[in-house]
Parts: structure tokens; C-alpha cells; sequence
């Protein structure tokens, strides 16, 4: 698909050339409108969301919208819909003006080369800020395309590790499930994989030599492979599920509710056989000597049973399941 104009923020400017009757090499204006956009593309990540003073927020249940009243001199409001828990501030604005802008003097769109270094926030009233101050220049003469090139083949596994030493426990697990793939593709004649990333969290792994790894009781790895050959990949995952029983305790432990047995003992007349789960006994079987009738069973208890009262049933997790 070839196109132009592909950007979230032309949502918005195209609207606003129109209403205003902003020309195209008009650049200050495009650049204010782009960025009226850009504030708005993201939605609740102008008002509230992803901030990072996030205790801030009241709540992330009904984050809101954000809202922008524009001006035809390229200022405008930002604001949100009432009744909601949205929050919209100097700190929620000025993180999604920087957001994946890359040089702030520098953003290149399609229809201008954004200038937002010298953009000026005030805040007017609650939950109501200012925006002015962007400059634009002309657009580059380049465009980015983008495309999707088949590149191999790539799986990705995950799993729980509970109880003691867990962070430990799950690097090591994804380090060692990571030998065994790479074992068995060499014994049915696979090549290596093309990149591995084997990541315990809590770890710290992805903060290098900044990670403060402190002792945690639960951990959850993430093992990801990249191959030529879906083959390849297809056998890894058919041995993932054995480092459940091949790996390190805690592995998979997820707690899950408690059930109670009820044990009830029945005439083996009262059971029907279908289908071919079982087989049918035949007539042989039973002795000529005796009727139908009075070879039928007589229920009894096993004398191996013991029996367990309600009194005796511990529900770890919460009430006793309905009978």
C-alpha cells in the first residue's frame, strides 16, 4: 500500500487547515497543529496515563480523553471530558509532547519539520494547560517507508517459578531449557538458532550493570528463539513442557483453589458401559448356578476406606466449595 500523509497527528491537522484555512508552507501553523495532534493521538497518555509520577493519578479505571481547543493562531487548550479520573497537567503534557518525537528541534512529518523546543506550557485551570511556542520549517524532500520482510521464524515460551531462590531457579531453568533445544536440533540435524533471549524477571537482567536484583519468592521467564526452519522451532516448543518435571522445584506452582473428595459407593448394576471404554462382560462370566438376580452385587464399603468429616478439611484459599 502506498500512501501519504501516513502519521497520527494529520488526523488532526488536516481538519484544522481546513477550518482555519491554514496554507500548506505555512509551517508555524502546521507545526502548532501537528502538535495539537500529536497530544492527542496517544489519547489518555495526555491525561495521566504512563506518567511517571504515577501515584499522581487517582485512578486508571476511567482515565478519560484528552480534549484540544484550537485557535487559528496555532495556540490551543488541552484539556479532557469531565467525570473521569483523567489528570492533565504540565508533567502529562510535557511527557507526551517528547514522546517518540526523537530530535524536538527536529520532528519530521510529512507536511513540515517540527520545532517544538521552545513550546511553553501553562496551566489555566484544573485539569487545563496552554500550549504555544511551535515553530516549523519546510518538510524533507525523503519519506520513510516502511515494509515487512519474512525474516525466519520466531517462538516465544513462558513460565512461573515459585518457592525459594526463585529468581535463580528461572535463569537458570531457561538457561538450561535453552541447552536442551540447542541439543536436539543438533541431533536431528537442525542448525542453531538465530538469536535466544532467555530473561528471568526480577532479575534485573535488562538494567546491566545497574540491576539491583533483590531475593523474590516468584519469578516469571520468558524464552524467546528465532530460527530459519519452523521445524526447528515446532520441536522446541514439544520439549518445553518437560522442564515441568526436569527443572527446578516451584516450576509451574501456581497456586490453585482446594477441592474436597465426596466418596459415595454404588451397586456396580447402577453403571452403564458405552462406547468402547470398557469392554462388556460376557455371559460366561457369570456362574449358570445363579440367576441374574441373585448374582447381583450388594454395595458395601471397602474395608480400606476411612472416612474424612467436613471438620477435617482445611480450604487454604477461602471457603469450602458448594457440596
Amino acid at each position: 500500500m502506498l500512501t501519504g500523509r501516513v502519521v497520527d497527528s494529520a488526523l488532526t491537522l488536516g481538519p484544522l487547515m481546513h477550518e482555519f484555512g491554514w496554507s500548506p508552507d505555512q509551517f508555524d501553523l502546521l507545526s502548532a497543529g501537528s502538535l495539537a495532534g500529536h497530544l492527542l493521538e496517544c489519547g489518555p497518555q495526555s491525561t495521566g496515563g504512563l506518567l511517571t509520577d504515577w501515584t499522581a493519578t487517582a485512578s486508571w479505571a476511567d482515565p478519560g480523553f484528552p480534549l484540544a481547543i484550537m485557535q487559528a493562531d496555532g495556540t490551543f487548550e488541552i484539556t479532557c471530558a469531565t467525570g473521569t479520573d483523567a489528570l492533565v497537567d504540565h508533567r502529562s503534557v510535557a511527557e507526551q509532547v517528547l514522546y517518540e518525537i526523537g530530535d524536538p528541534t527536529a520532528y519530521l512529518l510529512p507536511d513540515v519539520t517540527c520545532d517544538w523546543s521552545g513550546v511553553e506550557l501553562e496551566e489555566t485551570g484544573p485539569n487545563r494547560v496552554l500550549v504555544r511556542g511551535a515553530r516549523g520549517r519546510a518538510p524533507v524532500p525523503t519519506l520513510k517507508a516502511c515494509a515487512q520482510i519474512p525474516d525466519g521464524f520466531r517462538v516465544a515460551v513462558q513460565y512461573f517459578v515459585g518457592g525459594r531462590d526463585a529468581v535463580a531457579k528461572a535463569q537458570r531453568t531457561a538457561d538450561d531449557i535453552v541447552t536442551r533445544w540447542r541439543h536436539l536440533l543438533a541431533a536431528r540435524g537442525y542448525g542453531d538458532f538465530r538469536a535466544v533471549t532467555a530473561y528471568a524477571v526480577g532479575s534485573e537482567q535488562a538494567y546491566g550493570a545497574h540491576a539491583r536484583a533483590t531475593p523474590s519468592r516468584e519469578s516469571l521467564v520468558w524464552v524467546s528463539a528465532h530460527h530459519d526452519d519452523a521445524a526447528a522451532l515446532r520441536l522446541a516448543v514439544r520439549e518445553f513442557p518437560s522442564i515441568g518435571l526436569a527443572g527446578a522445584p516451584g516450576t509451574g506452582a501456581l497456586p490453585a483453589p482446594a477441592y474436597r473428595n465426596r466418596h459415595q459407593y454404588f451397586g456396580s448394576r447402577r453403571f452403564r458401559y458405552r462406547g468402547n471404554s470398557f469392554p462388556r462382560p460376557s455371559r460366561s462370566t457369570v456362574p449358570q448356578s445363579r440367576s441374574p438376580t441373585s448374582h447381583r452385587p450388594t454395595a458395601r464399603p471397602s474395608p480400606h476406606a476411612v472416612p474424612i468429616s467436613p471438620a477435617q478439611v482445611t480450604y487454604p484459599l477461602g471457603d469450602a466449595p458448594s457440596p
